[in-house]
């Protein structure tokens, strides 16, 4: 942050669509390539992600273990932050 200097880069094969979530050390952000994305805040590399039939538009929030987000696909999702399963 002092110095403006980019540390690491992302990049989606689809524009993101969400704002990030940060929840320790790994931020959470939707795509249009209907994936919610778990990326190492430190790296920038992706560790996983969650595919979903429909473009990712509700920004992702983390409660305890689960992220939940809404999607085109008209589902709302609770997904397990260490499982990746939807719970």
């Amino acid at each position: 942050r002092k110095t403006g200097k980019k540390i690491w880069q992302f990049r989606s094969s689809e524009h993101i669509t969400t704002k990030p979530f940060l929840h320790k050390d790994v931020i959470y952000v939707g795509s249009a390539e209907h994936k919610l994305h778990a990326i190492d805040a430190g790296t920038g590399a992706e560790l996983w992600h969650f595919k979903t039939e429909g473009i990712i538009y509700s920004d992702p929030i983390v409660e305890g273990n689960l992220v939940y987000f809404g999607c085109r696909d008209q589902h709302f999702y609770a997904v397990d932050i260490n499982s990746h399963d939807v719970v």
